[in-house]
């Protein structure tokens, strides 16, 4: 199974260089969010996190319908990378903290 995730990997960043050399910014996301999750699949959950941040942020800047459960998943890598003992500070953008963490208020104020 594992090579099958280089090889999907390969295939990926073939994928996103071409979205980068051609102004696909939605291609764009959608290639690193695929690049994620077999990053975390694979145990690597900083690489996936980085990933994740510049989906997420392409989504804000789109608009896109998926921000929230972009973001919702860059939520869980976070708590998996504290319990991995990493260093989160170290791995997210600060505005893209701050969001995430107003999204996390919103849907506490949504649950009450």
């Amino acid at each position: 199974a594992r090579g099958d995730y280089d090889r999907a990997l390969s295939y990926l960043e073939r994928s996103l260089k071409i979205s980068q050399e051609i102004g696909d910014i939605a291609g764009e996301a959608v290639t690193c969010f695929n690049m994620a999750r077999i990053f975390e699949e694979k145990g690597d959950v900083a690489t996936a996190m980085t990933l994740v941040q510049r989906t997420v942020i392409i989504d804000a800047q789109t608009q896109h319908p998926d921000l929230k459960s972009d973001s919702n998943y860059l939520l869980q890598l976070l708590q998996k990378a504290q319990q991995q003992g990493l260093d989160i500070t170290k791995l997210v953008d600060k505005q893209v903290f701050e969001f995430l963490m107003s999204l996390v208020q919103q849907s506490e104020g949504e649950q009450e």
